[in-house]
């Protein structure tokens, strides 16, 4: 299956990719940016997270470049251990084969020398996913209709292969499961993160199948419609992890299994 390139990828070269995601691994504040298996693409946490801020800034027009446009910056989002924004600095792409306009140079500290040279003044701010605050926070007091049938015929192979054989009994532990985090929420509204998808924010309701005190086995995706919430797919927690990182940072021990 033929994948789409992603628009970050389309801006900009990034030389020997996995180690500028390192270095940018590096110089932001530590955290998991690594799946636990070694199968997965290295720094595959931070490469979702970068390529979807990117498109959000492209969506708000808040990527940064000189005026003559041989340089070009924008708000990676996130911070050094001394609490500096980090930028992602890149410079017009001039080798003969090209296929994008520019290509990665370096990420750079806000009190850096090279990116106050050409930006000092305009340094552009992060994504802003604050515009609507009520649509960040899930409201337990909101009705909540749940499509069963399509999340668990269309996402079976995502649930924990013990439990895929009585898909009537499963219906019963997803209906048990969202009651019991939808009590957990009403105690701790951070229980259910937001995520960013197709230009839209969701909340992500953490379920626990198999052990109600140990990490969530999955995350039902809500959709914010008129009236109430709407769940219609589930996810799986490397996958929640993945998607929700992109506005806040989930606790990784509480919702990924070693």
């Amino acid at each position: 299956m033929q994948t789409t390139r992603s628009k970050l990828l389309e801006f900009a070269y990034f030389p020997e990719i996995e180690r500028r995601f390192e270095d940018i691994a590096i110089l932001a504040q530590p955290e998991p940016w690594d799946h636990s298996d070694t199968l997965s693409r290295r720094f595959a946490i931070l490469r979702n997270y970068l390529e979807r801020t990117f498109e959000k800034l492209e969506e708000e027009k808040n990527i940064a470049y000189t005026a003559t446009a041989e340089y070009a910056c924008f708000n990676s989002g996130l911070l050094t251990e001394n609490r500096e924004d980090i930028f992602l600095l890149f410079q017009t792409n001039k080798h003969p084969t090209a296929t994008s306009p520019y290509f990665f140079m370096s990420a750079q500290k806000e009190s850096d020398a090279f990116i106050n040279r050409y930006f000092s003044g305009r340094l552009p701010l992060p994504a802003d996913y604050f515009q609507q605050p009520e649509l960040l926070i899930c409201n337990p007091h909101l009705p909540l209709t749940v499509d069963y049938d399509h999340i668990i015929d269309e996402n079976i192979i995502r649930f924990p292969e013990p439990l895929r054989g009585n898909r009537y009994a499963l219906r019963n532990l997803v209906k048990g499961a969202i009651e019991y985090t939808m009590k957990l929420v009403r105690n701790n509204y951070r229980t259910a993160v937001p995520q960013y998808f197709n230009g839209h924010l969701q909340i992500l309701l953490p379920l626990y199948l198999t052990d109600p005190h140990g990490p969530p086995d999955l995350a039902l995706a809500l959709y914010r419609e008129e009236g109430g919430y709407v769940g219609r797919t589930c996810l799986t927690m490397k996958m929640a992890y993945q998607n929700a990182r992109v506005i806040v940072r989930p606790d990784a021990e509480s919702w990924l299994k070693p």
